[in-house]
């Protein structure tokens, strides 16, 4: 019989224990917890591709009396939002001058095949960096980190009396924020 009235006076314990709880409860006044972080103005070029213009033909289609030969290609940016910028072209590793050149085969005296790139499908207006005679190409703020595409437009000009062979060069792009 003894050992049952210890559990039921235990079991009264408790249930004072709990009851009477909020009569000992205490709390001191609210204090401002200050939480802060900051989003770094960033920038990348996070896709290219090839503006790739096809086989050009100096004898009849691409002749002095024929057409320029287009073609498109693409670069890809991701910004952090709120950004200010521009994306800028330089005149390549083979320029001369302000004049954009792909290289072709070496030893020979028509190696190099003009070509420009332009930021608007009419191609009236080089994109360029600012110091190669073209300017580089403002933006709009981006209004969110997703990749954004613009679409680089090439021509060489129509009338090159260039040989046979493969033509290229690289262009750096950059993004300017």
């Amino acid at each position: 019989m003894k050992t049952r009235q210890f559990y039921l006076s235990a079991l009264a314990a408790g249930t004072l224990a709990v009851t009477a709880s909020p009569l000992f409860a205490a709390s001191s006044p609210g204090v401002g917890l200050s939480i802060s972080a900051s989003v770094a103005a960033k920038c990348i070029v996070s896709s290219t591709s090839t503006v790739a213009f096809g086989p050009y033909d100096p004898v009849t289609t691409n002749s002095a009396t024929g057409a320029d030969l287009d073609g498109t290609g693409s670069v890809g940016i991701k910004c952090s939002p709120g950004n200010g910028l521009s994306i800028s072209v330089d005149s390549g590793v083979n320029a001369s001058g302000n004049q954009r050149r792909m290289q072709g085969p070496s030893g020979t005296s028509s190696a190099f095949l003009n070509y420009d790139v332009y930021s608007e499908s009419t191609r009236t207006t080089a994109w360029g960096n600012g110091s190669n005679g073209a300017s580089a190409l403002a933006i709009t703020t981006s209004t969110n980190a997703s990749e954004r595409i613009f679409t680089v437009y090439g021509r060489v000009p129509k009338g090159q009396d260039v040989n046979v062979g493969s033509f290229s060069d690289t262009v750096q792009a950059t993004v300017n924020f």
